[in-house]
């Protein structure tokens, strides 16, 4: 069997033959979201990962594109947890400053 794959929907006989037979090249994006995920989702990922380790490919390009972003991406998504939880707490004060920019802007 091929592994092209055809322009109409696959049969579970071939979606099953593609899922235990095919590679999974990740690409950046799939390695940097895993930040963005809850703790349950990344496992979940990361769980499956495992179960298809022996197939899947990481390209050397997106091995570099990974480390040179890793550690701005957790930057970015702990700053905007700080700032979510800001808003919850200084609440108040986040919808009075909100309201003097919009009487000022008009």
């Amino acid at each position: 069997m091929d592994c092209i794959l055809p322009s109409y929907r696959l049969s579970s006989e071939e979606f099953d033959y593609l899922w235990n037979k095919c590679v999974f090249v990740v690409d950046t994006n799939v390695l940097l979201d895993l930040y963005s995920y809850s703790s349950e989702v990344r496992k979940e990922i990361i769980e499956t990962f495992e179960k298809v380790s022996d197939r899947i490919w990481i390209p050397h390009q997106v091995a570099l594109e990974y480390y040179d972003n890793k550690e701005r991406i957790k930057k970015n998504q702990e700053d905007n947890y700080k700032f979510l939880i800001d808003i919850i707490i200084d609440y108040p004060e986040y919808a009075e400053k909100k309201n003097k920019r919009k009487e000022r802007n008009g």
